[in-house]
C-alpha cells in the first residue's frame, strides 16, 4: 500500500484528499505544518507528499526546497495560486494541481502518474 502524506492547514480540505485517496486503496496521513514534516519523514517510509504552498509562516516554495534537499520522495504541490506552477516545477516538484480546479478524479490521476513515475 502506497503512503501519502499531506501537508495541508486546511483542516476539511485535507479531510477530503486523505478520504479520496483512501477510497482507492492509498494510505494517507495528514499533518497541519512544516515542522511536524521534519519529524515525521524520520518516522516513517513515504512513497509521496501532497504539500499546500500556503503553511503560515514559510514560503511554500523554502518548504519544497527543504523537502527536496533533504528526501527523494516524490512531491504534489497543491494550491490556488496557478501562477506557481512553473517555479514550483523548477524547484523540483513532480506534480501540481490548483486546488479550486480540481476533482477528485484529477488529484487521483495526478497522484498515480507521478507514482508510476518514480516505481
Amino acid at each position: 500500500m502506497k503512503k501519502i502524506l499531506i501537508i495541508e492547514d486546511n483542516k476539511e480540505l485535507a479531510e477530503f484528499y486523505k478520504l479520496t485517496l483512501e477510497d482507492k486503496g492509498y494510505e494517507a496521513t495528514i499533518l497541519e505544518d512544516f515542522d511536524s514534516y521534519l519529524v515525521e519523514i524520520k518516522d516513517k517510509e513515504i512513497d509521496l507528499i501532497l504539500l499546500d504552498l500556503l503553511l503560515g509562516e514559510k514560503s511554500g516554495q523554502e518548504i519544497l526546497g527543504v523537502i527536496k534537499e533533504k528526501s527523494s520522495v516524490p512531491v504534489i504541490v497543491i494550491t490556488n495560486l496557478p501562477t506557481e506552477k512553473k517555479e514550483c516545477l523548477a524547484l523540483g516538484a513532480d506534480g501540481f494541481f490548483v486546488k479550486s480546479e480540481t476533482g477528485p478524479e484529477g488529484i487521483l490521476g495526478e497522484v498515480a502518474r507521478v507514482i508510476k513515475n518514480e516505481t
